[in-house]
């Protein structure tokens, strides 16, 4: 089986300024509705929200060559269960992951002081 491993830190100020600056707008882009209205039950969101982004970025690092293709920012979503993230997708990203071989996902977040970090790993047919 092979494996694809992806890996992103974010600074939370960065990210802070951006939200502040390109405010709902920007979130739309890289967010689902599902995630900024799970990001916004918190008192301080950006954790949250700079998490699934930095997840979502280590998903597609991950993924790694995909040819010509490449995953939308709102085709993934990554919601929580029991406090455990899990990676979904729309059809057309499930149906290329399909095509790609991928068998699972599994990513990891954290956040602490000014950075966030993810871990995604991928799992591949051999």
């Amino acid at each position: 089986m092979d494996l694809g491993i992806g890996i992103d830190i974010l600074d939370l100020e960065k990210f802070r300024k951006a939200v502040q600056k390109h405010g709902r707008r920007f979130l739309k882009h890289i967010l689902t509705q599902n995630e900024i209205d799970y990001c916004m039950k918190f008192k301080d969101p950006i954790p949250h929200l700079a998490a699934r982004f930095s997840g979502k970025e280590a998903f597609i690092k991950a993924l790694g060559d995909a040819g010509d293709w490449s995953p939308s920012w709102r085709g993934i979503e990554i919601i929580s269960t029991n406090g455990r993230p899990i990676l979904k997708f729309d059809v057309k990203t499930r149906d290329m992951l399909e095509r790609l071989g991928v068998k699972g996902v599994d990513v990891s977040l954290s956040h602490s002081g000014r950075y966030v970090v993810a871990v995604a790993v991928i799992r591949k047919v051999d």
